[in-house]
């Protein structure tokens, strides 16, 4: 079977678009008498993912969303609309801050009445900065309590910085729900996607020994302490922070 070229993969994106969301909008809006018969040109269409129980579709001058263009282009302020005759130079392009947690599918008709698609299926990505910032917080409680000797809220704290973490790996892909507070649920989701190399296996490995070692330290329960303090446990949990700070930066603006 022979790989699809950029163009022909962006035509197929485009035609399950307008199978699936875009004509079925048309249609509907022409219908409700929303919409003239025929339909306008359209120049932009946007379906929006995790806004509401069915994806939410946009068309036009309702399309929301943050452009970069490329150096060449017309000249324009921020907060500027976007016209056609600059659809060709964008360089990327995202949501606005206020639909940060949505995953999106955006296309542009250029002038030449060709389309260009850009997407990010990602959800929850504001909810999932929300969770490195409070990760990092407990790892800054986590290092006192190294500084201090105390074993027991260093595993503690320890723990709770990596399953914030996983969670915020986790739920921008919807392969957890946005409200799973199960830690089992948490921990072989994130054992899953070790699996499929999509997280560091050395961050994996501290995260299942600090799943036994919790216990044994807050609670005293039989069983055996697989982190100490003085390890690279710190370091570990440090540079996966690092990874997601990177990953969501536009929602910690950092």
């Amino acid at each position: 079977m022979s790989e699809l070229t950029p163009a022909e993969f962006t035509q197929r994106i485009l035609d399950q678009a307008f199978k699936f969301w875009f004509t079925p909008e048309v249609i509907a809006r022409q219908e409700a008498g929303t919409l003239p018969v025929p339909a306008p040109m359209f120049v932009a269409a946007q379906v929006i993912f995790g806004a509401s129980p069915r994806p939410l579709v946009r068309l036009n001058e309702e399309v929301k969303g943050n452009a970069r263009l490329k150096a060449g282009a017309p000249e324009m302020k921020a907060g500027q609309p976007v016209s056609a005759d600059m659809l060709e130079y964008i360089e990327s392009f995202e949501l606005p801050e206020q639909d940060a947690n949505f995953g999106h599918l955006t296309a542009f008709r250029h002038n030449n009445g060709n389309w260009a698609v850009t997407f990010d299926f990602q959800q929850n990505r504001a909810t999932a900065a929300d969770l490195v910032t409070r990760a990092g917080q407990f790892i800054s409680a986590a290092r006192h309590s190294f500084d201090q000797r105390f074993e027991a809220p260093y595993i503690d704290n320890l723990f709770s910085a990596c399953e914030l973490l996983a969670k915020a790996r986790l739920i921008p892909s919807s392969e957890i729900a946005l409200d799973s507070r199960t830690h089992g649920v948490i921990h072989s989701s994130i054992n899953r996607q070790r699996k499929h190399g999509n997280v560091s296996g050395d961050f994996v490995d501290l995260f299942n020994d600090l799943t036994i070692s919790r216990a044994a330290a807050r609670y005293a329960q039989n069983g055996s302490i697989k982190v100490r303090a003085g390890d690279s446990a710190l370091s570990i949990v440090e540079e996966e922070l690092r990874v997601l700070q990177l990953r969501f930066r536009r929602e910690l603006d950092v």
